[in-house]
């Protein structure tokens, strides 16, 4: 799994990091995990989706098999990107 806390709320990541693997070991999905404060200038959450799946390379080690999931807290949004062998 991947976990990325980018936000000021530090105080339920081991509660995330243990739901995520407890999640790939059940289901063989990588998952990802970005919990951002704000989008970059400039960009969608869609695109800073797509950036994070292609950075960290999600579902790689699970036959391309993966999932992404993105919050924003600034625009309290939401993005789910999933691999082309899930979909």
């Amino acid at each position: 799994y991947v976990f990325v806390n980018r936000t000021g709320d530090q105080s339920r990541n081991l509660a995330f990091q243990l739901q995520l693997k407890i999640a790939e070991k059940e289901s063989g999905v990588e998952n990802a995990l970005v919990l951002l404060d704000r989008l970059p200038i400039g960009k969608t959450i869609v695109e800073v989706a797509e950036d994070y799946y292609d950075d960290f390379q999600v579902g790689r080690r699970n036959g391309r098999r993966g999932i992404l999931y993105l919050y924003n807290e600034m625009q309290n949004s939401f993005r789910i990107q999933v691999s082309n062998s899930l979909q």
